[in-house]
């Protein structure tokens, strides 16, 4: 997760460094080490925040589904004995 977000920032900003010329020659906007340390840590908890709760979400719905089986199964064999 940390190589996608750190794609992500990248793409968007770059950090001054001696490549570009410490943001002379940067075609896209420059910020310092710190901020974009910053910015990918927030970036990175965001997407762990959606993920996390998409997975909560969809692992609750799965467990009712299977419980209704279970329910729906129990009832269905009882009435046939």
């Amino acid at each position: 997760m940390a190589m996608l977000t750190g794609k992500i920032v990248q793409s968007y900003v770059e950090v001054e460094q001696f490549s570009n010329l410490w943001g002379l020659i940067a075609t896209r906007p420059v910020v310092s080490e710190s901020t974009y340390e910053v910015l990918s840590f927030t970036v990175e908890f965001f997407i762990a925040l959606l993920v996390f709760t998409l997975t909560e979400h969809y692992l609750s719905e799965y467990r009712k589904r299977k419980k209704e089986n279970i329910n729906n199964k129990d009832n269905n064999s009882g009435s046939c004995a």
